[in-house]
């Protein structure tokens, strides 16, 4: 079996599956060897970093995008944009926010998650960088 090109999941899976066919034809007689029982699994390696995260150079455009949209909406959707990224918050969970979610001190701050994943609520801490967008927002506001 040639192995060019798959995952080792995918082979090991295939593997796998002639390991059991060559076991049950060793078990009903029609094997006198068991031909795949010596053979084995290609080894996998674990991603340590997670998949589909952004860039510094692709957060730091995407914070200048939102910083200068028009319509006077600039100070609201890099604040979004910075609560979303530095809590890490789901675009669904800022939407639903309202101004009573929000408690900031000089020092700390948190939002309140009415209905995160799973409709389970939960309190998410703000880092100083959010709580200055969020600050300069709520004070045009």
């Amino acid at each position: 079996m040639v192995a060019t090109g798959r995952r080792p999941a995918t082979v090991n899976r295939r593997l796998d599956a002639l390991r059991r066919l060559c076991r049950w034809a060793r078990g009903t007689g029609a094997l006198n060897i068991d031909a795949a029982g010596n053979v084995r699994p290609m080894r996998t390696t674990r991603n340590r970093k997670p998949v589909g995260h952004l860039t510094d150079i692709e957060i730091h455009a995407l914070l200048r995008a939102a910083g200068a949209s028009s319509h006077g909406l600039a100070a609201r959707n890099y604040a979004m944009m910075q609560v979303m990224l530095q809590a890490g918050l789901r675009v669904g969970e800022v939407a639903a926010l309202r101004i009573a979610d929000v408690t900031m001190n000089d020092r700390s701050g948190s939002l309140r998650i009415r209905h995160g994943k799973g409709l389970k609520a939960r309190e998410v801490p703000l880092n100083a960088t959010g709580r200055r967008a969020l600050k300069q927002h709520l004070d045009r506001r």
